[in-house]
């Protein structure tokens, strides 16, 4: 029962981190992705598996969670809520190496107004969210499921995540036009509330669409 007492040893030492991650994943619109990621994460390490040569490192395993609950003790005094952060997930790379080795800790982490546009009558503000930061992210986690899922290599994989990035950029630069001439000959309400959410989730079809077809066709490449 080792790695019982090893769960509940890490879950106690790292509840501070623990629930703000899950509180800002839950009330946090620009961190709720994590809620669908963090299942994801942990589905991708499983569909991996264990390495067949793992072979445990207990000093560079050892010395790299003495680092960890080290940091984990100075952000905590210091009330630094990135660095609590990353000490949980030095945590958790020491705990792989000191069980499994480097080898296998690799083998899972290969599965990581200039906003104001004037319009007659109207003015739109591209907000962060809106910007294309929100739907790189989501599109970039697509595209890592959709590698882990059907691609074998690793420069294939690199490949489909570095596509999401033109990909969202130019849906985002079509919504951000589809918005203004909707504002501007149509109905000034496409601008906000729900409409212009829904205009939002509705450019995520296509982008899975091409993701979806690259992944597809850098399946058969590998064949």
């Amino acid at each position: 029962m080792a790695w019982l007492a090893a769960a509940v040893g890490f879950v106690m030492l790292f509840w501070q981190p623990l629930a703000t991650l899950g509180r800002d994943w839950w009330t946090d619109p620009e961190s709720t992705h994590g809620l669908l990621l963090f299942p994801l994460a942990l589905y991708l390490a499983w569909r991996a598996g264990l390495r067949v040569d793992v072979a445990a490192q207990p000093g560079p395993g050892a010395a790299l969670l003495v680092a960890a609950v080290g940091l984990r003790w100075l952000s905590g005094l210091a009330a630094e809520l990135f660095t609590l952060r990353l000490s949980m997930l030095a945590a958790l790379a020491g705990l792989v190496v000191f069980t499994w080795g480097a080898r296998q800790l690799r083998h899972w982490w290969v599965q990581l107004a200039g906003n104001v546009i004037q319009l007659p009558g109207h003015s739109l503000f591209v907000t962060e969210a809106c910007s294309g930061l929100r739907s790189l992210t989501a599109l970039i986690a697509l595209s890592l499921l959709l590698g882990g899922l059907g691609l074998r290599t690793v420069w294939l994989r690199v490949l489909l995540v570095a596509t999401a990035i033109p990909v969202a950029l130019a849906l985002n630069a079509c919504r951000i036009f589809g918005t203004g001439f909707l504002v501007y000959f149509v109905d000034g309400r496409f601008g906000d509330g729900f409409l212009h959410v829904t205009q939002g989730w509705a450019l995520f079809v296509p982008a899975f669409v091409i993701l979806a077809t690259l992944a597809r066709g850098l399946e058969r490449l590998e064949r």
